[in-house]
């Protein structure tokens, strides 16, 4: 072969070489910040929950993989709002817009409750003291006036007080206190749900606006979340609460 011809076919090979690079899409790693909120998400659930695993199945689709961590709520949300972490299942308000760009199509949906002690009735609690979780989002359906308001760190902390009496109601995650209560008999003897159900909400993927990849990282969940949700195997799946065949888009931002 002289000089020539093996040049070129050198530079063929070199040219082929780099077009099956470029071909590959470029792997991108994030993080996503995870509560301790079973069944949903948490460091004890299989793939750390059904939300977690619909989540990092969903970005892995576009080659996006993350690394997972688990803070107090507080400290989910400041380092959300940094950019340093993703949110999934946030429920969206006016406040929370001014942060971060939210999926439009939702990654669970939930429902709100005020929870009470079983010898007590709702009607019969004037001006109250209601314990919620620091950070949380908090109901337009509460008539805020009509309690007085403790902040607690956690959903747990909430039902103890609640337990031992030291508050008058809860305002939780109806799952979440199911679980919790399934897991703890004493605690599920003295408390109820009251009626009427409070809301039913909606949580997204969030992302800071502050985040270089922000609308990438949304439109990726946007394009592959139904997809991964039908991929899921797990019974937990039940929990997200999502339609199967479709998912609905909803008007967040």
């Amino acid at each position: 072969m002289t000089p020539y011809r093996r040049f070129h076919v050198a530079l063929a090979l070199l040219l082929i070489a780099s077009f099956h690079s470029s071909a590959q899409p470029l792997r991108k790693n994030d993080v996503l910040c995870i509560p301790d909120s079973p069944p949903y998400s948490g460091k004890s659930l299989r793939y750390n929950g059904p939300l977690t695993e619909l989540i990092v199945n969903s970005l892995k689709k576009s080659n996006i993989e993350l690394t997972l961590i688990s803070p107090p709520w507080a400290r989910i949300m400041h380092e959300a709002k940094e950019a340093k972490c993703i949110i999934a299942g946030l429920w969206p308000t006016t406040q929370r817009k001014e942060h971060f760009y939210f999926s439009e199509k939702p990654v669970i949906k939930q429902t709100l409750g005020l929870y009470i002690r079983k010898d007590r009735q709702l009607a019969d609690i004037s001006n109250g003291t209601l314990a919620i979780q620091r950070s949380t989002y908090v109901s337009k359906n509460i008539p805020i006036t009509d309690w007085n308001i403790y902040d607690v760190s956690s959903i747990n902390q909430g039902v103890q007080m609640l337990a031992l009496s030291r508050v008058d109601a809860l305002y939780a995650e109806v799952g979440r206190m199911d679980y919790l209560l399934s897991k703890n008999e004493d605690f599920a003897k003295k408390i109820k749900l009251s009626q009427p159900i409070i809301e039913h909400v909606y949580g997204y993927l969030a992302v800071s606006k502050k985040h270089k990849n922000a609308k990438s990282i949304i439109n990726a969940i946007d394009s592959n979340i139904e997809k991964a949700l039908l991929e899921m195997k797990s019974p937990e799946v039940k929990y997200l609460n999502l339609k199967n065949k479709s998912i609905e888009i909803n008007d967040t931002n």
